[in-house]
Formats: structure tokens, C-alpha cells, sequence
């Protein structure tokens, strides 16, 4: 059971991190898919600010610009349902990603036993598989089969 406690630990944190990365770079999103969207131009290319904002990177320029003709809760508009997609599709990402991995190193382990005693050695004590490294094909088979899973239970939520 503390597997699946751990998988689940990890599936939690991951959806925390993902919002936490969707919400810091949202309003940058919102402006950057509302300039795409803009078809004016006035011939002037890109408006700049005054004094030492001027010297800000054009992004935060973007955003201070849209603040100042919408507000700044506009650039969050849209934050709720983008959380709910986001917190689902990488909390079910690293809950079946960790899951995987376990029975990956179980199947790894029972390996290296079976070798062992084959050999008449002594494994030394296992720590639950946590330090316990998987090949580079194995982890890329794990991620692929956890990012189709993830895929499958979430996209109708996009």
C-alpha cells in the first residue's frame, strides 16, 4: 500500500507544480495569444512605453500594456478551467508515471535476485526501489505508456 501511497503523493505534487507554472506564466499566454490575434497596424511596429519601463523585456512590456487598456483581471481570464486541465492531466501524468516506475524496478529487482541466487550472493537490503535506477529504454517506455494513459483519461477535459 505505501506504493500507492507514494505514486499518489507524487501525482499530487506534480498537479501543484503544474498550476503553480500555469498560473506564473498565464498572463504572458493570455497577452502573447491576444497580440497573435490582433490585426491592426497602424505602420508604427510595436508600441513602447515611456521612461524606464521602455527598458523592460518586450514580453512585460506586452503586459503592462494590456493591463493598462483591459485590467489585470483580464490577463487571468480563462485561469479556472486551464487549472482544472492542467491539475487532472499532470496529476494523473505522475501518478501512472510513478506507478509504472515501481513495477519497473519490482520487475528489475526480481531480476537481480534471481541473478544473484543463481551466483549464491547476498543482495544488499532494498530501500523500497527509490535509489534503485532504471535503464534510459525502460524510463522512456514508462513515460510513453504514462503520457499515453494520461492522454487518453484527460483529453476530454481540453
Amino acid at each position: 500500500m505505501a506504493h500507492a501511497n507514494d505514486a499518489l503523493i507524487e501525482g499530487v505534487a506534480g498537479a501543484i507544480g503544474a498550476v503553480i507554472a500555469l498560473t506564473s506564466t498565464y498572463p504572458l499566454l493570455t497577452v502573447s495569444t491576444l497580440r497573435a490575434l490582433e490585426h491592426k497596424d497602424d505602420g508604427s511596429g510595436q508600441k513602447q512605453l515611456q521612461g524606464r519601463l521602455r527598458l523592460l523585456p518586450g514580453p512585460i512590456q506586452d503586459v503592462i500594456e494590456f493591463t493598462r487598456q483591459h485590467s489585470w483581471r483580464a490577463l487571468f481570464a480563462g485561469l479556472r478551467p486551464a487549472v482544472v486541465a492542467t491539475a487532472t492531466s499532470q496529476g494523473v501524468y505522475h501518478t501512472v508515471y510513478s506507478m509504472l516506475r515501481q513495477m519497473a524496478v519490482a520487475h528489475q529487482l526480481a531480476a537481480m535476485r534471481q541473478q544473484a541466487h543463481a551466483k549464491q550472493q547476498q543482495l544488499a537490503p532494498f530501500d523500497g526501489g527509490k535509489s534503485v535506477g532504471i535503464s534510459v529504454g525502460a524510463s522512456m517506455l514508462v513515460a510513453s505508456v504514462a503520457g499515453m494513459v494520461n492522454v487518453m483519461l484527460t483529453n476530454p477535459i481540453w
